[in-house]
């Protein structure tokens, strides 16, 4: 079943690519703000993001063959989504198949203030409980 996570790089309107984790959900949001941290000269320039935002992820499991993985298609609808827009500097928590829509956001520089507890009540906190629901169904 894993603790499965979604991030959606938004790369121009209506396009984006998703970043997928089988196994770091619950920690997934402050894997990308270490990555906003560390990539700070590159928040305008989206694919670089992008690959900085994988790096973080792969830490330490580069060479493994599953747990990851990268699409144009939706991978996972069971759980919120994780909006990076390099365009507008924003970074929000989406329904699965909303996005680039959030029901949470923060410019970069005020995410990376956020703290962890911050970061994860909001990460759960959903406008609707279409998510749920579906999550349930897989269980």
């Amino acid at each position: 079943m894993g603790n499965r996570a979604c991030v959606y790089s938004v790369e121009a309107p209506g396009k984006g690519v998703y970043l997928y984790s089988h196994w770091d959900g619950d920690c997934l949001p402050m894997v990308v703000q270490s990555a906003l941290r560390r990539g700070q000269d590159r928040w305008d320039d989206s694919p670089y993001l992008t690959r900085i935002i994988l790096s973080e992820m792969l830490r330490g499991h580069e060479m493994e063959t599953t747990g990851y993985g990268i699409s144009a298609e939706v991978i996972d609808d069971c759980v919120p989504h994780i909006v990076v827009d390099s365009a507008g500097q924003t970074i929000g928590f989406a329904n699965p198949c909303e996005e680039p829509k959030t029901y949470v956001a923060w410019t970069f520089d005020a995410f990376l203030e956020c703290t962890e507890d911050e970061v994860t009540k909001a990460y759960w906190k959903h406008n609707n409980s279409t998510w749920l629901e579906r999550l349930e169904r897989t269980l």
